[in-house]
């Protein structure tokens, strides 16, 4: 569908935090119906269905990481502003060629991960005392697997129109339409007319898949940014995209083939493990999503729109800002995981077919991951500097680093502590990778003046630890009077008030921040 107008940039510029605000309004729908989803399918479907549902779904959502809000976006959208600002026209030519490119690669994907699913299966999850020694689970595997791995064509594809929107300043819609798949997948769950258990699972998926793909490009049709079947593979500015995304494809990356990894190692455990490591992911996904993953995209376009005006000292004081507000954040996020790990999993997920024992393994590992929230958090503020300076390499090889640590560490750790041997592994390779990132971006870019940043943390001290005494004793003197799910819900909504009261009563500077962004 080519049009003959130019892309175009909504009016005004919006601010980081109005685009942060934006994300996260979607994002929270969102993840609000992802979590209902997740408590459908883990409270109606037994843990050898769930397994499996979980490990088809890696495939799919690997590449979308990867390909479609990974690394092709960050190596794109940098490049495309740039265009955008000199010739509107070289810009959505660019935007062509690269959607071309992608629908032909995951088509081509899926054709080879449809006909040889068996063997994948089989080198990836078929340890004969784990995952496989569940009668009919490997082929139930296989099953849900080639049906979903057609939902890395659409969501790569929405993902990569996303991206687009995002560089012309549309936060809002995009993000939303993720929301239109988690319905639509708790819509098909309860569906009677599928021969074969878990099936509706699966096609839920697909349908969920086209509707957010039509949200997005319906919206990019509107402001005539819809790409159009395009195939210049030499022109410059791609092979300037292909160039920057060959080492991002690994460096972004790590966290989702560490996701593949985990996936291998969990084979080896009992019934369950793969459920409860997505149960814990989902949770670190809600406060990782709303602040980090938000906060990251919003700020690439800024970074990149930055240092293309030669204006680094403005893109190192939105970094500064941006490291305040998210810690300000993320840490009584952790903090709250870490104390209330085993309430929230039974708030989310306990019920149906996911029993006390359930959200006790599922809360370990919560506990684990709180850490791991602030190191990964932190990473999603220094990764779009490196990103918007064309630097896709520093990441790659950090992150590479990082992955042989995760690999040695957790191929021990599992076998003699389980779940939580692994999840400690991934949590000290992610810290060491953030650690990298910091250090690389001191010496290319500039400091983030991380003494003002501590002494911003004295004034949090008050709220975090009455968060810790809330959230230590209430929980069991309302528990009699409320139950265990209204009483989480009490002492998370108290802790939250509580927080943000002390830190404005402590002058704490990012309140004020939060002031002056919903003006």
């Amino acid at each position: 569908m080519a049009q003959s107008s130019s892309p175009k940039l909504k009016h005004g510029k919006s601010s980081f935090g109005a685009a942060a605000v934006a994300m996260s309004a979607g994002t929270l729908l969102s993840r609000i119906l992802g979590f209902v989803r997740d408590a459908v399918l883990l409270g109606v479907f037994d843990r050898t269905l769930t397994d499996a549902f979980v490990v088809g779904f890696r495939l799919p959502n690997l590449f979308r990481r990867l390909f479609g809000e990974g690394a092709l976006s960050v190596s794109f959208i940098p490049i495309y502003l740039e265009s955008l600002k000199k010739d509107p026209e070289a810009a959505k030519a660019l935007a062509s060629t690269v959607f071309t490119v992608l629908l032909t690669l995951t088509t081509t994907l899926f054709a080879l991960g449809y006909l040889f699913m068996p063997q994948i299966m089989n080198a990836w999850v078929s340890d004969p005392q784990g995952y496989a020694a569940i009668p009919g689970k490997m082929e139930l595997t296989i099953q849900l697997a080639r049906i979903m791995l057609a939902y890395l064509i659409l969501v790569t594809s929405y993902a990569f129109g996303m991206a687009i929107s995002n560089a012309l300043g549309y936060f809002f819609l995009p993000a939303m339409a993720p929301a239109l798949f988690n319905l639509l997948v708790i819509i098909f769950s309860f569906l009677p007319f599928f021969q074969f258990q878990g099936d509706q699972l699966a096609w839920g998926v697909i349908a969920g898949g086209v509707a957010q793909w039509a949200l997005v490009f319906f919206m990019l049709a509107k402001v005539h940014a819809f790409p159009a079947f395009r195939w210049d593979v030499g022109s410059p500015l791609f092979k300037r995209v292909l160039k920057n995304m060959a080492p991002g494809v690994f460096g972004l990356g790590v966290f989702q083939v560490m996701t593949l990894v985990n996936t291998s190692f969990a084979a080896r455990l009992k019934e369950g493990a793969q459920s409860y490591i997505y149960s814990a992911d989902r949770i670190l996904e809600l406060p990782q999503s709303l602040i980090a993953i938000s906060l990251g995209a919003a700020l690439l376009p800024r970074f990149s729109n930055y240092l293309t005006d030669g204006r680094k000292d403005l893109m190192l004081g939105e970094a500064h800002r941006a490291m305040r507000a998210l810690l300000f954040l993320a840490i009584p996020s952790a903090l709250g995981m870490y104390l209330l790990n085993t309430e929230i999993t039974d708030l989310l997920f306990g019920r149906g077919n996911f029993d006390a024992n359930d959200i006790l393994q599922t809360g370990q590992v919560v506990a684990i991951y709180s850490a791991l929230l602030v190191a990964t958090s932190i990473s999603k503020v220094l990764s779009p500097g490196f990103y918007a300076m064309n630097d896709t390499k520093t990441p790659a090889v950090i992150a590479f680093f990082a992955l042989i640590i995760h690999i040695l560490m957790g191929n021990f750790l599992v076998d003699e502590y389980g779940l939580p041997g692994l999840a400690f592994a991934t949590t000290v390779s992610s810290a060491l990778n953030m650690s990298l990132l910091n250090l690389q971006f001191r010496r290319k870019l500039g400091s983030l003046r991380w003494l003002e940043i501590l002494k911003a943390f004295f004034r949090w001290i008050p709220g975090l630890a009455l968060m810790t005494a809330l959230c230590i004793y209430l929980p069991r003197q309302l528990s009699p009077f409320v139950g265990a799910s209204l009483s989480t819900a009490l002492v998370i909504a108290l802790s939250v008030v509580g927080y943000f009261y002390l830190a404005h009563l402590f002058h704490a500077p990012e309140i004020q921040a939060i002031r002056r962004r919903r003006k």
